[in-house]
């Protein structure tokens, strides 16, 4: 009973660990789910600068292509670094998502130690209670055999299997 306790709580604890571990993954997910609008963004950004310069040079716009140039420039390293972020960020949340799946097998795996116990604790009171049930039918059989006249001491014993 006291290690059914104890793994009772070993299980809360690691029912919170598997929580925490899970939330964590969650914010992990969200900033490179951000990060990957933010970079889709970037290559939108840098499209359009791209189909700018494309239109200056149509019309002869020298301080426009420049001004294109410049901002094509600065979006493709926008994008660079973006995508260099949202890389790092896959790989911290392929970690700490191996790390909540390793958190959840341990929970699991504690939860089927204290179900298992629970079953066996189950059992064994239904056989307590059974054995108490057939000491009393076997009492009472004996008082009914011995009569009123004799005392248990001297009535005829009889074996009887252990059924657990």
């Amino acid at each position: 009973m006291a290690s059914q306790k104890k793994l009772i709580r070993l299980c809360r604890l690691r029912e919170i660990e598997e929580e925490q571990s899970r939330l964590e993954l969650e914010r992990a997910v969200a900033v490179r789910n951000r990060l990957e609008r933010a970079l889709e963004l970037a290559v939108e950004q840098e499209f359009q600068t791209k189909r700018e310069f494309g239109e200056s040079v149509w019309v002869y716009d020298q301080p426009g292509r420049t001004g294109a140039t410049l901002a094509a420039g600065l979006a493709g390293m926008q994008r660079q670094n973006l995508a260099k972020r949202r890389n790092q960020w896959d790989l911290t949340v392929a970690g700490l998502r191996e790390d909540y799946l390793q958190r959840r097998i341990g929970h699991q795996q504690i939860e089927s130690l204290v179900s298992a116990l629970k079953r066996k604790d189950e059992t064994v009171a239904a056989n307590r209670a059974q054995q108490m049930l057939d000491d009393w039918y076997r009492r009472r059989n004996q008082k009914a055999a011995i009569g009123p006249d004799r005392s248990p001491d001297k009535a005829p014993r009889r074996e009887v299997e252990n059924k657990s």
